[in-house]
């Protein structure tokens, strides 16, 4: 009777195992094992769709010498691109326009906005504006929104001068000079760092009729006015011709100066003198201890012979007493 509950436990067991068994087989597991386990990573880029707008061209604080202007410039996401010039006067007033906006040649259909780049020329003399210092301000609008973009500053003058180089035989500084149309003659003046001119007579620049504009070399004569080394302010006055008197008057601009680089050329190798020495092999301490002893010897000789005279003076003064 025992012997047989026991295999009628064992019989339970094994169909319970048995039943347990093929349930597990049958349920799906989440991971096969931990080697075929993978994570997946999902990235998400945002893009902003609001307007942005930069300018490329002209660059921040350049100078030019004609009136027309290359502006280029960058947008995104931009219905409308707008423009805002500020001219300073030479007098120091300040003039504002708004330039006609910019639309883009085609919009998205979804969104109406586009990205791009573009350019036009700025031609400030059609504005009414002469010699001076202009800021340029782009706007970029779409129907999200809007905003000012970046600005640059540029120089409208007459006369620029940029150092170009160095002369191969002394250093003076060689510098382009450029001028806008109309400029009948430049004269320059350098100045060191304490504001002292180091020209005597001003350099003078002479341009030929018809006036065009254009530029020249030249090289400035630093050395023959014993300039130090350092930096100089050379500044350009722009002159043009009167058609009603043909008399040179001053051209309205802004005063400005250009830096030029100066250094002193080594100073020249001071002649040997002293070939007769060193033919001879002689070393100059043993030359000036021999020129000691023979001044020593003939200065002895001259005392002695003064000497001799003077006992054979008064021998012979006693002899014809």
């Amino acid at each position: 009777m025992q012997k047989t509950r026991k295999k009628l436990i064992g019989l339970l067991c094994l169909a319970v195992v048995a039943v347990m068994t093929i349930l597990a087989y049958f349920i799906p597991a989440e991971n096969a094992s931990a080697a075929d386990s993978h994570t997946d990573v999902i990235r998400v880029v945002v893009y902003s769709q609001y307007p942005s707008a930069t300018i490329t061209s002209p660059e921040n604080e350049s100078q030019s010498v004609s009136p027309i202007t290359n502006v280029k410039f960058n947008y995104e996401n931009s219905e409308t691109v707008t423009f805002t010039l500020n001219y300073t006067d030479p007098e120091g007033d300040t003039h504002t326009v708004d330039l006609p906006n910019y639309t883009p040649s085609s919009l998205d259909p979804e969104f109406n906005y586009a990205s791009g780049s573009d350019e036009f020329l700025l031609d400030l003399t059609s504005l009414g504006f002469g010699y001076g210092d202009y800021t340029l301000t782009i706007g970029s609008y779409s129907a999200i929104g809007g905003a000012t973009g970046d600005s640059v500053e540029f120089s409208y003058l007459p006369t620029i001068v940029t150092q170009t180089g160095a002369s191969a035989e002394n250093n003076d500084p060689e510098v382009k000079v450029e001028y806008d149309d109309g400029v009948a003659q430049i004269v320059l003046q350098a100045y060191d760092e304490n504001g002292n001119p180091l020209f005597d007579e001003p350099i003078i620049v002479n341009v030929p009729e018809p006036y065009d504009a254009g530029e020249t070399s030249l090289t400035l004569p630093f050395g023959s006015y014993g300039a130090q080394s350092g930096n100089y302010e050379v500044v350009p006055t722009s002159y043009t011709v009167d058609p009603a008197t043909g008399d040179l008057v001053e051209i309205p601009a802004p005063r400005r100066s250009f830096k030029v680089s100066y250094t002193q050329p080594d100073a020249p190798e001071v002649p040997n003198t002293g070939r007769f020495t060193s033919a001879s092999g002689i070393a100059r301490g043993d030359l000036a201890i021999t020129g000691i002893i023979i001044f020593s010897c003939i200065a002895g000789c001259a005392i002695f012979f003064a000497s001799r005279k003077k006992k054979d003076y008064r021998k012979n003064l006693r002899n014809k007493r």
